[in-house]
C-alpha cells in the first residue's frame, strides 16, 4: 500500500551555514532563497516523498501492506518482507501490527519474527514459523521502524550541497520552490551512485 512518515526528520539534508560556506555567501540577504533550495533538495533525495529510495535523515516510518509477504515471480508469495526506505536505524524500534481475521488490530510478538540486515542499506523480516492470517483490507499489515543515517555519509552530503548550489546559481531563471523537486546534477548523480534505487510503484 505504501510507506508513510510517522515522525518526520528534525533536520534538513544540509545546513544553511554549510551551504553559505560552500557558495561563499556572506550576509543574510539570500537566506530565504537558500532555505527554499535546501528544502527542495531534501524533498528530492529523502524518504518516501523523495526519489532516491532511501531515508537518509532520521525519521520514523510506517510501511503498510495488504498482507504479510509479497508476490514474487511466478505468482508465488515470499515470506520475506523487505523494509522500504532503508537504512534501518535500530531493529529494536520495529513494531509489527496486523488486523486479524476478526478485523482487530494485533501487535505481533517480536519473538515470532527475526530481522536480517545483509548490508547497511538493506533489511528484511522473516517469520520464525509463519506469518499470521490477516483480514482482507488494504492496510492489514503495518510495520513501524526508525530509519535514516545517524551521521549522513559525506557523498550524500556533498551531493546535496552541489544540488543546492546549482539551484541558487540558476535562481533568476527558476526560483527555488520548497514544495517542488530539484534537478539531479551530473556531479551529484555520480556521488549518489550506490545510494539511488527509485521505488517501483
Amino acid at each position: 500500500m505504501g510507506v508513510f512518515v510517522v515522525t518526520p526528520p528534525a533536520v534538513k539534508i544540509v545546513t544553511l551555514e554549510k551551504v553559505k560556506a560552500h557558495c561563499r555567501i556572506d550576509g543574510d540577504d539570500e537566506n530565504a532563497t537558500l532555505e527554499d533550495a535546501i528544502a527542495a533538495v531534501t524533498n528530492t533525495l529523502d524518504g518516501p516523498d523523495g526519489d532516491s529510495g532511501f531515508a537518509f535523515l532520521p525519521q520514523r516510518l510506517e510501511q503498510r501492506m495488504t498482507r504479510f509477504g509479497k508476490s514474487v515471480l511466478g505468482g508465488r508469495c515470499s515470506a520475506r518482507i523487505e523494509l522500504d526506505y532503508p537504512p534501518l536505524r535500530d531493529e529494536s524500534t520495529i513494531q509489527v501490527q496486523y488486523f486479524d481475521a476478526d478485523n482487530a488490530l494485533i501487535t505481533l510478538d517480536p519473538a515470532q519474527y527475526f530481522v536480517a540486515q545483509p548490508s547497511k542499506l538493506s533489511a528484511y523480516l522473516m517469520p520464525v514459523t509463519g506469518w499470521p492470517w490477516t483480514f482482507d483490507r488494504p492496510d492489514s499489515v503495518r510495520i513501524r521502524f526508525d530509519a535514516g543515517f545517524a551521521s549522513l555519509p559525506p557523498r550524500i552530503h556533498n551531493a546535496a550541497l552541489l544540488m543546492v548550489a546549482d539551484l541558487f546559481e540558476h535562481r533568476e531563471a527558476t526560483p527555488p520552490d520548497p514544495g517542488l523537486k530539484a534537478p539531479l546534477t551530473p556531479a551529484a548523480e555520480r556521488l549518489l551512485a550506490g545510494y539511488w534505487r527509485p521505488r517501483i510503484p
